[in-house]
Order: C-alpha cells, then sequence, then structure tokens
C-alpha cells in the first residue's frame, strides 16, 4: 500500500489535469497546469528520495535516461509508423525498476527535451503524464518477469509499448 500511494496520488493530479476540459470550463491556463505537473514530480521524486528508494545511483540513471531521451527525440522527430524511440527507455526503466521509477523517467525525458529543443508550450503539462504513465504501466507489468529475461520478457515489454503508444495518441488528441 505504502508503495503504490504516491503514484496513485500524482496519477489522479493527471487524471484531473485531463478531465479538466471535460468539466465545462475550458483547458486551463498555463501557469495550473505546468504547477501541476511539475509539483507532481517533484513531489514523486522528493518522496522517493525521502525513503531512500531512489538513491543517488538512482539519481544518476535518471539524468542519463532524461538526457538520452532528449538526444534521441531531437535526432528522430517522428520515427517509421509513428515509433518514437524516447519510449524504448523509459518503457525499459518502468519495467525493471518500478512504476515509480518508471513515472520519473518518463516525466523528466519529456520535460527535458522538451527544454532542449524549444518546444516548450501548454501540451507539455500533459504529455509528462501521459509519458509518466507509460513508465508506469511497463513498471506494472515488471512484477511478472522472470529473474534472467526470455522471450516472454520480450513479448511482454513489446506489449506494452504498442498498447501504450496508442494509448498515449489517443489521450494526447483529447488536449
Amino acid at each position: 500500500m505504502r508503495r503504490a500511494l504516491p503514484i496513485g496520488l500524482v496519477s489522479l493530479g493527471g487524471l484531473v489535469l485531463f478531465c479538466w476540459p471535460f468539466f465545462g470550463s475550458g483547458l486551463p491556463a498555463n501557469t495550473p497546469a505546468w504547477a501541476l505537473a511539475i509539483g507532481c514530480v517533484a513531489g514523486l521524486f522528493l518522496v522517493e528520495a525521502g525513503t531512500r528508494d531512489l538513491d543517488s545511483r538512482a539519481v544518476a540513471l535518471l539524468a542519463a535516461i532524461a538526457a538520452i531521451d532528449t538526444a534521441l527525440r531531437l535526432a528522430v522527430i517522428a520515427g517509421i509508423g509513428g515509433f518514437n524511440p524516447i519510449y524504448f527507455l523509459v518503457l525499459c526503466a518502468g519495467y525493471i525498476f518500478g512504476t515509480s521509477f518508471g513515472f520519473l523517467a518518463g516525466a523528466l525525458s519529456i520535460l527535458v527535451s522538451a527544454i532542449a529543443g524549444g518546444g516548450v508550450g501548454p501540451w507539455v503539462p500533459y504529455q509528462v503524464f501521459a509519458l509518466g504513465w507509460v513508465g508506469v504501466a511497463a513498471g506494472l507489468a515488471g512484477h511478472w518477469r522472470k529473474t534472467p529475461p526470455g522471450w516472454r520478457d520480450l513479448l511482454v515489454l513489446a506489449s506494452v509499448g504498442a498498447i501504450m503508444g496508442w494509448l498515449f495518441g489517443a489521450l494526447l488528441d483529447i488536449t
């Protein structure tokens, strides 16, 4: 229960952001959307660091994943068949290290790449939650992984990637 509470609260914040237009008040202004996204990412980071689930090596790995994903996103804007290589490391990070790490890997990857690429706009807070949820889904699928990874793990991760890639596009088309 303790492990699910922080990611559940962060996901609830993201769900509120995505449902905001359906409450009849239109899209939120940039400032509340950005404040919610950055606050949720920073809050989850601090909770994970405070409980010692995120040590200095994990923080360094998160920074490396964000930097590599930024380079991949800048090099390949739209891949073949809609594939974007930014998902690969987020899926692997979530699958191996769990839901919170997967969320942070996705959220930080999209934040850093948006800043580096100059594509900071009102859509980024939505992308933060959507790509973070890709890492969460991979983390949930990773609970049933085998110790030495095999073909089953590869198929599970590829299936999660395909489903979440479609869902990512569907979610962002709504906003």
